[in-house]
């Protein structure tokens, strides 16, 4: 079997379990809960949210550095940005009723992502 490596880049924060069960399963805990972080992955649709132990996070993943930020940019606004984009013109699309044009979108949006 190969061995492969990856790297993405993601959005983290400190969070408990209990907490983000709470808040993106939005179902009630009680009891125990283990030290952690709420983490987005980015996605064509807005991105995925998903929480990580507290030593999984911390093993797989540091903040940028600031010469990386200055080299690729503040991932955080370009994801915000992105995404407020794409709300945008799908409101625009839709209002307008412009058949078609949403494809176009979602096509323009795909190469975009591979880029």
């Amino acid at each position: 079997m190969k061995a492969f490596i990856g790297a993405k880049s993601i959005q983290g924060e400190p969070m408990d379990e209990n907490t983000f069960i709470s808040k993106y399963k939005h179902k009630e805990t009680e009891g125990k809960t283990q030290l952690g972080y709420h983490v987005v992955y980015p996605n064509p649709e807005g991105g995925y949210h998903s929480w990580l132990p507290k030593y999984v996070f911390e093993n797989a993943y540091r903040e940028y550095s600031d010469g990386e930020i200055r080299m690729v940019g503040d991932v955080r606004t370009d994801t915000k940005q992105l995404e407020d984009e794409r709300h945008y013109l799908i409101s625009a699309i839709k209002d307008a009723k412009i058949e078609g044009l949403l494809e176009q979108y979602d096509v323009w949006r795909s190469k975009r992502t591979q880029q």
